[in-house]
């Protein structure tokens, strides 16, 4: 089985979560590779889909969501999972604690991510946060940060983003098993 771990990223933060649920995967037998959504040459020859995209504006980024709405039949006849990145993930994320908790709770799915997830059959969604960098110039960024006593840096959670790609490979393994 062929599993493509697809990616949009704007500084890295998501290209490197795709890279690490590769791994992941390849160390539970499972053949994945993790490339950019915008080089994929020939979707057709994987077996199943793990993609995920940057969150700006609460819209994926360009190169995922035109992966997503050119290729959604091919991906609707095979195993696909969806993941996001920004801020606040499901675990952990930019402000403090109880913040994220909130957030994350309230947070509601997008027009765009309920297409997405519809129009693919995606059998699962996850948040993850990825780096917030002081380097990147957006004024509403920086003003909910210090407005929110957020903190900048690195909040990726490995060991939920392990446990998703585990969680991944079961079910693929199960559907495997079944095929047989």
């Amino acid at each position: 089985m062929a599993v493509l771990v697809g990616y949009a990223t704007a500084h890295g933060s998501t290209r490197d979560i795709a890279r690490r649920l590769a791994e992941r995967l390849r160390a539970r037998g499972i053949a994945a590779v993790a490339q950019s959504l915008d080089a994929v040459s020939n979707p057709a020859a994987y077996d199943a889909f793990v993609l995920g995209s940057a969150i700006h504006n609460q819209e994926w980024l360009e190169p995922a969501a035109k992966f997503v709405r050119t290729h959604h039949r091919l991906l609707k006849q095979h195993p696909t999972w969806l993941f996001s990145v920004g801020s606040i993930g499901e675990t952990s994320g930019a402000f403090p604690g109880w913040l994220n908790r909130s957030i994350a709770r309230f947070r509601g799915e997008s027009k765009q991510l309920r297409r997405y997830r519809e129009g693919t059959g995606a059998r699962g969604h996850r948040y993850f946060a990825g780096v917030v960098r002081s380097d990147v110039p957006n004024v509403a960024g920086k003003t909910l940060v210090t407005v929110f006593r957020g903190r900048y840096g690195d909040h990726r959670d490995w060991a939920d983003i392990a446990a998703w790609a585990d969680s991944i490979a079961r079910e693929l393994s199960a559907s495997k098993s079944a095929r047989r």
